[in-house]
């Protein structure tokens, strides 16, 4: 089965807001519940701290924001795809969007060496003569680290 894109509603960086565009973050039902449960974070009165510096623990707030939303996702797609594979003796193999670079993974699905891992085949996408060495280099640590193909 091959995945072809898939990522969460970005995430909105400070960098990139202007007087045009409205501020977003991803969200489920129960992402304030399971973020409180995994870090102990009430993160409604703390949303401002996502997209503002200076504010009490910002840091360790983003981090545990962006630990949670990645698993998360791993959890909802390619552990579920990847284990019903294995089961059936499928290949799971597919690539991320905006797996070129740290910060655009960090804003549309979380970071893709985490996502890769399920993967029965850790794969990129390489299209317009485009040299993302970072990319090839993600998808191979991770069938290493896993002992696969890839």
């Amino acid at each position: 089965i091959f995945t072809d894109e898939p990522l969460f509603t970005g995430k909105t960086f400070p960098s990139a807001w202007d007087d045009r565009a409205d501020q977003f973050l991803p969200w489920t039902d129960d992402l304030a519940e399971t973020l409180h449960a995994a870090y102990a974070i009430d993160i409604v009165p703390s949303i401002p701290a996502l997209f503002f510096d200076g504010l009490p623990a910002t840091a360790h707030l983003r981090w545990c924001w962006h630990d949670h939303l990645a698993e998360r996702f791993r959890q909802a797609f390619s552990e579920q795809i990847g284990a019903w594979c294995a089961k059936h003796n499928i290949l799971m193999t597919g690539h991320l969007e905006s797996e070129e670079s740290l910060t655009w993974q960090n804003a549309r699905n979380g970071e893709c060496m985490r996502f890769y891992q399920p993967m029965q085949l850790p794969g990129i996408d390489m299209l317009c003569d485009a040299i993302e060495i970072s990319t090839a280099l993600q998808a191979r640590s991770v069938a290493r680290q896993e002992g696969r193909a890839g």
